[in-house]
């Protein structure tokens, strides 16, 4: 932090080469000046010189170049990264910044790759005339990279009390209003802000190193995410125990699991994640597929909502969106200009013009119910990654893990299942499992398909060893060329005999089998032959009851697996404790069965008795 102030102060001429520095007592030119305290203090750390005359002037207003370039000393980039940037904004700022101003073209190229200034905003700029205080305080919050923090406030009406306050532009009062609370800035003796005086090299070096001390308390390091690193955003929708639960801008709930050490930065201020903060915005940005900060936009009387656009119409350029509620399912009604600025997932933006049926909204919304910001992503929508984990019951719940580290859930009712493949093949949902690389496809408000890649190696030979042990089993297979392999068991797996779905304990040492593979882990086993007996009883957990059709769906108590249990007109139902006949009407969904029958065909199971244990 020593270093870094030295060489802002550097930058402003406050330290000179002499060597014997003039101590703060002597500069003859700050008896009584405003800064003279903040001044002092920095001399007698001895961060700060004089000049040769005894003077620091610290009223010599610094241009807007200057200024601008001193800003981003905020930042410290690697040599890559800076050349990086070189290479995406060099040729922008050779072509429209005057070569008189060269010395500063690396620091214009940083702002520009940091928010701090736009191109356009650039391209306009008088960079060699002084700039006032309220659009350098407008530079300094998006340099400390809380323009959002300001631009809700705006939007919320904040209230300044200076007795100039109607002089600062209304759409930079939130900005100022995080400074004051801050402690960057404030105003004169006279409680005047004065937006539009000049700012000298004392306003400049104050407001740099009041800037690096939030930065300190904060223990927060700027650095500049589309260089250094990526993000995720979206709803938070809980957090407990280290794990942070969101619904990102494309509608995929997301877990991530929070170091330690990440930086926590809230809009209150509070350096914690808690449940309360649950409705919020949140971003968590990532660099080297560690996460390093998670911020929290839990301004008050801000709120997020996220909603499928159902269909839209246009009347007197405005565009009226029906929109549902992800979280309430409620349909309502947004009107919102044709102008409307949107940012898409995609990285580009646009304008409310551009929405569309399907597409999936993100909306900011102040106080008043009034819309401050709007991201939007396509209608179809996709999501890849590894299952990590299937869990069935009348909800089926796939979590797949994705090249951010994060758990993505999805989740699917049994009566309403999308189209599910492995590689071009149908399967049924049993067939999900563990180590399977998949892409999900959501289309508006509905899951469309879940696509596996069939990545699978296939094994031949015989069952050597069987190892089980409570981490899991594990198989060692001869295969046709006198190799051993050694695979463990998915959770999931299935096996087959004769066309049956039979258990993991059938199999014995001494089988002849046939498996597919994802790397190490056996996802399915064909049983070529066994001295063992396919199962001939099922217990399980009641799904679902269709009486239409004659059929049960069981969740295998023993395997986890789904099972369809084929019930006719023939098949004996009874209460296990009390001896009672009865209808498949009368089963219910939750009841614990023991069904006797045989498997027909993978997942399907033929009834001939069924009792009711439960």
């Amino acid at each position: 932090m020593k270093k870094r102030i030295v060489a802002l102060l550097l930058s402003l001429g406050l330290l000179s080469s002499l060597p014997t520095p003039v101590l703060a007592a002597e500069f003859t030119d700050l008896e009584d000046h405003w800064a003279a305290p903040y001044l002092n203090e920095l001399a007698d750390l001895g961060y700060l010189t004089g000049y040769a005359d005894g003077t620091v002037k610290p009223d010599r207003i610094v241009t807007a170049c200057e200024a601008i370039a001193l800003l981003t000393r905020l930042y410290n980039p690697s040599e890559d990264v800076s050349a990086r940037i070189h290479e995406d904004y060099g040729t922008f700022v050779a072509t429209y910044v005057d070569p008189t101003l060269s010395w500063a073209y690396d620091e214009l190229e940083l702002c520009l790759a940091t928010g701090i200034l736009s191109q356009n905003e650039l391209k306009n700029l008088r960079l060699t005339s002084a700039i006032d205080k309220e659009l350098l305080s407008v530079l300094f919050v998006r340099a400390l990279q809380l323009n959002d923090e300001a631009d809700a406030l705006n939007d919320s009406g904040v209230v300044l009390t200076f007795k100039d306050t109607t002089d600062i532009t209304r759409d930079y009062r939130g900005h100022i209003a995080i400074l004051l609370d801050n402690k960057i800035v404030n105003g004169n003796d006279d409680n005047e802000f004065l937006p539009h005086s000049q700012v000298s090299r004392a306003v400049m070096a104050t407001m740099l190193v009041r800037s690096l001390e939030y930065l300190e308390a904060q223990n927060q390091t700027l650095w500049i995410e589309e260089y250094d690193g990526t993000a995720v955003e979206g709803m938070m929708l809980d957090y407990s125990g280290g794990r942070l639960v969101l619904r990102d801008n494309m509608g995929f709930q997301r877990t991530y699991s929070i170091p330690a050490e990440a930086e926590i930065v809230t809009s209150t201020g509070d350096k914690l994640l808690s449940s309360s903060q649950a409705g919020s915005r949140v971003r968590i940005q990532m660099r080297d597929g560690n996460i390093v900060r998670v911020t929290v936009y839990n301004l008050t009387g801000t709120t997020v909502q996220q909603a499928v656009v159902k269909n839209y119409s246009v009347t007197n350029n405005n565009r009226f969106l029906q929109i549902i509620d992800v979280k309430t399912k409620e349909t309502s009604t947004l009107i919102l200009p044709q102008t409307t600025k949107v940012s898409f997932t995609d990285g580009t933006t646009g304008t409310a013009s551009s929405i569309g049926s399907g597409m999936f909204l993100t909306l900011i919304k102040n106080k008043s119910g009034s819309v401050t910001d709007v991201t939007a992503s396509s209608a179809t929508r996709t999501v890849d990654g590894v299952i990590s984990s299937v869990t069935f019951g009348s909800t089926v719940n796939v979590y797949i893990t994705d090249d951010d580290g994060s758990t993505v859930q999805i989740s699917m009712e049994l009566d309403s299942l999308p189209q599910l493949l492995w590689g071009s093949t149908s399967i049924s949902v049993d067939r999900l499992a563990v180590g399977m690389e998949v892409t999900v496809t959501v289309v508006g408000n509905d899951l469309q398909k879940i696509v596996a890649k069939d990545t699978t190696q296939t094994v031949r030979g015989t069952l050597t060893t069987v190892l089980a042990t409570s981490s899991g089993t594990t198989w060692t297979i001869l295969d046709d060329t006198g190799i051993n392999h050694t695979m463990t068991l998915s959770p999931s797996v299935t096996i087959y005999h004769n066309g049956q779905l039979v258990m993991a304990s059938t199999v014995q040492a001494g089988d002849l089998v046939s498996v597919k593979a994802v790397g190490d882990t056996i996802l399915s086993v064909d049983l070529l032959t066994s001295n063992g007996d396919s199962s001939r009883k099922l217990t399980g957990t009641v799904l679902s009851v269709d009486t239409r059709h004659g059929q049960l769906t069981v969740l295998n108590n023993t395997s986890q697996r789904l099972v369809y249990v084929d019930v006719d007109s023939s098949v004996t139902i009874l209460n296990a404790a009390t001896g009672r006949g009865l209808r498949l009407s009368d089963l219910k969904v939750d009841q614990v069965l023991t069904i006797y029958g045989s498997y027909t065909d993978v997942s399907d199971f033929d009834a001939v008795t069924i009792l009711i244990e439960g």
